[in-house]
């Protein structure tokens, strides 16, 4: 069963390759009917599903070991090509995050959230990792700021309704986009008693 399953991902490339040539001319366009089927954009290489699970193996571990996982199931898919993906899907991310930001600091306009807690928790820490040095100058470290926030603990501990905002960007964009960011959760006029902490970090 395990050498049928990963032979399924070749026997459907040289199905497509087969189905390609007996292919459709239409307009002068080539239509792949395997990819239709699928429902794969032309040209698409990975599925959604499988950019998914890049994300988030990518989130968990470096790139070579979450290739190395997904091969298992998945033949063919590379380190570099985890790696593009996950810059993606990073870039659509602080794309999505300045737009709240202006909508909610520039033109006055944020949706309340759903959740109507009365306390909110906020604690905010920074974390230094290596940084990629694309030319000389970059700086060798750059740091992670994060924002938690959570209504309360339950009694096994657990946080209570908790939401998570990072990212690299300067002190007052970071938390411009995570009062907005949060505030597609919660109610913000709806919060009463608000409870900071910190690590101590400068920018905080």
């Amino acid at each position: 069963m395990e050498f049928i399953r990963r032979r399924i991902p070749v026997v459907l490339q040289f199905l497509n390759k087969i189905l390609v040539l007996a292919s459709l001319s239409l307009n002068h366009r080539r239509v792949d009917w395997l990819d239709q089927a699928l429902g794969l954009a032309p040209r698409q290489r990975v599925s959604d599903r499988l950019k998914e699970r890049m994300v988030d193996l990518a989130a968990e571990m470096f790139s070579p070991r979450a290739a190395k996982v997904l091969r298992s199931w998945a033949p063919g898919v590379r380190a570099m090509t985890l790696w593009k993906q996950g810059q993606r899907v990073g870039e659509q991310e602080r794309q999505r995050a300045k737009e709240k930001q202006a909508l909610a600091f520039a033109r006055g306009e944020m949706s309340p959230g759903e959740r109507q807690g009365r306390e909110l928790a906020v604690k905010a820490d920074g974390l230094w990792v290596p940084a990629r040095r694309e030319q000389e100058g970059d700086l060798r470290h750059v740091e992670i700021k994060r924002a938690v926030a959570y209504e309360g603990r339950t009694e096994t501990g657990r946080l209570e309704g908790r939401k998570v905002v990072a990212g690299v960007r300067a002190p007052e964009d970071f938390w411009e986009q995570t009062v907005a960011m949060f505030g597609q959760t919660w109610d913000w006029s709806a919060v009463r008693r608000r409870w900071p902490g910190s690590d101590g970090a400068g920018w905080l």
